[in-house]
């Protein structure tokens, strides 16, 4: 017969710091059981631990109630190296609790990784940039309005933010070594919504235009 969850597994809404990702409450969800602990929210991921992959688990910030949470110090290469759940609980409490759940970090210090900087290499911005700025100052149309340049920036803003979760060869040319794109899913996120949304209005108005 399957082993009945221990009495003392528990779950609880707050909020969660995943990398560049802040949730606030109750975007967060921590569950925590004697070989498993989630923190999930509904911008990113599920964020799953086994007790082998954590270090530690401390108490971090100082505001309390908004700030105050606990970090997730684990060994996991492809997960954001800051994970914080944020609750109401005072983060001493809410670490008791997960003790009492059954749930005991088990990685020595030795094999924790160090992950100082930035997730995206500062050459591969420059080159977004420096293109984008060079179609910006090209996009002056015959009207004085937007020109195609405007729309082919916008559109590569666009194809990048779009592509590097999914492209390996884009992630090992924009990443730096062993960081991982869920660290800025959400800045990609915003950037697609925004550049998609900006060209589909210039594209539609210069097509409202052009019939007019």
């Amino acid at each position: 017969m399957p082993s009945e969850p221990r009495a003392d597994a528990f779950t609880v809404t707050g909020g969660a710091q995943l990398g560049w990702i802040n949730a606030s409450w109750p975007f967060g969800k921590l569950s925590v059981s004697s070989g498993l602990l989630t923190i999930s929210s509904p911008f990113s991921r599920a964020y799953v631990f086994e007790p082998e992959q954590v270090m530690a688990l401390e108490p971090c910030g100082w505001i309390p109630i908004l700030q105050r949470g606990v970090r997730i110090v684990h060994a996991n290469p492809r997960y954001p190296s800051r994970i914080v759940f944020v609750g109401f609980q005072s983060p001493e409490r809410l670490i008791e609790r997960m003790h009492q759940a059954g749930f005991v970090p088990a990685l020595p210090d030795t094999r924790l990784p160090r992950r100082p900087g930035l997730p995206i290499r500062g050459s591969a911005v420059l080159v977004l940039v420096a293109a984008c700025a060079i179609l910006f100052l090209l996009s002056r149309g015959p009207d004085g309005g937007p020109g195609p340049s405007m729309l082919l920036a916008l559109a590569l803003l666009y194809a990048a933010a779009s592509a590097l979760p999914r492209s390996r060869w884009l992630q090992s040319w924009m990443l730096n070594p062993g960081r991982s794109v869920d660290e800025i899913r959400l800045p990609l996120q915003l950037l697609r919504l925004a550049s998609g949304l900006v060209l589909a209005l210039l594209v539609a108005a210069a097509v409202l235009g052009a019939g007019a």
